[in-house]
């Protein structure tokens, strides 16, 4: 977070964040040390473990091992901040339960860990999203509602627990809300290749292709799903 999106946080009251290193929370407790404690928002530590089978590990960049999380949360109480509990993301179109698996279990640990420690009992688990969609064949909903019927029941079993659970499902929700329309503007023949020249790329609509890894399902114009598969 730079100083303008803090001090926009500020001003908007935005009442939760998250954070993943001691550096992150020495910012947000600068920015927030004149301000009311009431309206510091809460704060959910966000962890990362290792994930497998996924696009996209986003665990590469962000999150923060789950012994670590621990002590950010009591940093959290040393630096006047609002701990609120525990974030994580598995990384894009994750297809592997254990990913969401290995991360409520470790979100549970912390939780329970911090409470024996400072006698604070925070019940909030960010899940994030990574829940996949079958773009690359078709198959969409229809693919991916037996590992949300897991997850459910995962989340379920936490819930029985007396945790709040929220999630950040975007492309699950998302990706088949829209069919992209390109036309074919060029043709020719590169290393024994047929080649079509379309009127968007890699650097417009389909930039998925480039930095999120994502294959898409092309089809002509006059061919439907369902054409396809007779």
């Amino acid at each position: 977070k730079d100083t303008r999106t803090l001090e926009t946080m500020v001003e908007h009251r935005v009442a939760m964040t998250t954070a993943d290193s001691p550096e992150e929370l020495v910012k947000l407790q600068q920015v927030y040390q004149t301000v009311a404690p009431e309206e510091h928002p809460l704060v959910l530590i966000r962890i990362s473990l290792p994930a497998e089978g996924v696009q996209t590990d986003l665990g590469v960049k962000f999150g923060c091992p789950p012994l670590q999380a621990l002590q950010l949360l009591k940093n959290c109480l040393k630096l006047g901040l609002k701990p609120g509990g525990i974030s994580f993301h598995v990384g894009t179109q994750s297809w592997n339960l254990g990913n969401y698996e290995r991360c409520l279990e470790a979100s549970v640990w912390v939780l329970k860990e911090f409470k024996r420690e400072t006698g604070i009992d925070l019940r909030l688990i960010d899940i994030g999203g990574g829940f996949p969609w079958g773009s690359a064949d078709g198959s969409g909903s229809l693919a991916v509602e037996p590992l949300l019927a897991q997850i459910g029941q995962l989340t379920d079993a936490a819930q029985a627990e007396g945790y709040t659970l929220q999630a950040q499902p975007g492309r699950v929700i998302c990706a088949g809300a829209f069919t992209l329309v390109s036309t074919v503007i060029g043709k020719t023949h590169r290393n024994q290749r047929v080649w079509y020249y379309l009127s968007d790329g890699v650097y417009g609509a389909y930039n998925g292709i480039l930095y999120d890894h994502q294959p898409y399902l092309f089809l002509p114009l006059d061919q439907s799903l369902e054409s396809q598969s007779e």
